[in-house]
């Protein structure tokens, strides 16, 4: 059975990762379409990786 701190842990690389494409995107495509996509890929990428990596910095570094 997997635990709920596995799901904080794998969050945070797949934001990392979200956050990354979006970057990506944006610094690779001329249209406007693709443009948008980055944005939001990249906003998306933000606040998910700050939302778990605070989750599991409160957990495994200071502890509960």
């Amino acid at each position: 059975m997997l635990s709920a701190e596995f799901f904080d842990i794998f969050g945070v690389i797949i934001f990392a990762i979200i956050l990354g494409l979006g970057c990506l995107m944006l610094k690779k495509s001329k249209k406007k379409t693709f443009r948008f996509i980055g944005w939001s890929l990249l906003v998306i990428g933000i606040i998910g990786t700050l939302i778990d990596g605070i989750i599991v910095f409160k957990t495994y570094v200071l502890g509960r």
